[in-house]
């Protein structure tokens, strides 16, 4: 089950993957802002002053949860039972016991927190304004600063292992980490529309979504093996490459050199083909060729 929040009390969800959608009408006086599922069954959704809600039973019914604050909700995550919900003025609750309890932990920050996620029970981030980026080692008992500053408004994050992390906001704004967020480089997204919310099943795929109806796909380009049976042979002044194909769909293939033969690769060309022909070949040359999606 998926689900997406709308307008006051309504939330719209799918079970064939997105193919439809249907609604479902919650009796709650304020905008959901955010909506997490660990099941086909079990869903949170969160919104304006402290509205929180559970179902267990797909949607069919939805229970208030009290969760001790006025405070508008606008992220939630949950490695169940532990959940987490993040808001405005830092505000970050916790529970241990799927929704049931609520207790506040120190996020200490007074910026507003938009999202928060989490790989497991100890190792989560939530981000939020001011270029808030904060991370837990230890389910949020305590909470660090990794970065802050002025903008961009960091409002979507997602992590698929601890690892691998992505952070989205306003300006187009994609950051993205390998070492668990200790270092975060920025990406170019392609567009200026401000991003709302990012998801990651791997560190392979993602999806970034926005304003003005803004949806952009990440597919990682890395290599994806060495083609076998690499034969080099003459031609006049060229050399003609020719390789097995590695099996996949979308496949190409990047082609490097080495003329000086001291290990020092340089990429020389890229081709959709099973050969390749150096036209800049002299004396003895090393050749790589690496499949890439």
């Amino acid at each position: 089950m998926g689900g997406v929040p709308a307008a006051s009390g309504v939330i719209r969800y799918t079970t064939n993957g997105g193919a439809s959608w249907a609604t479902q009408t919650v009796s709650v006086a304020n905008s959901f802002a955010d909506v997490t599922a660990s099941s086909s069954s079990i869903a949170w959704a969160v919104g304006g002053r402290g509205t929180a809600v559970r179902t267990t039973d797909g949607g069919a019914h939805w229970t208030g949860m009290s969760v001790g604050t006025t405070a508008s909700l606008i992220g939630v995550a949950f490695v169940s039972p532990n959940g987490w919900i993040v808001g405005t003025d830092g505000t970050i609750l916790h529970t241990t016991n799927g929704g049931t309890n609520w207790s506040p932990q120190s996020s200490g920050t007074t910026a507003d927190l938009y999202a928060v996620a989490f790989v497991d029970a100890s190792n989560g981030w939530a981000v939020g304004a001011s270029s808030t980026i904060l991370h837990t080692n230890n389910g949020g008992t305590t909470w660090g600063v990794q970065y802050s500053g002025t903008s961009p408004t960091f409002r979507g994050v997602a992590f698929p292992d601890v690892n691998h992390g992505w952070v989205a906001g306003s300006g187009g704004a994609l950051w993205a980490t390998t070492d668990g967020g200790v270092s975060w480089g920025m990406w170019a997204s392609g567009t200026t529309n401000d991003l709302q919310s990012v998801a990651f099943p791997d560190a392979n795929d993602g999806w970034a979504v926005g304003n003005a109806g803004t949806i952009i796909r990440y597919r990682a380009l890395g290599p994806l093996g060495t083609p076998q049976n690499l034969v080099i042979t003459a031609s006049g002044d060229n050399a003609v490459l020719s390789w097995e194909p590695v099996s996949g769909s979308g496949i190409s293939y990047n082609v490097y050199s080495d003329p000086s033969c001291d290990g020092a690769f340089s990429l020389i060309g890229s081709t959709t083909d099973t050969t390749y022909t150096d036209v800049s070949a002299e004396g003895t040359t090393f050749y790589r060729v690496s499949a890439v999606r």
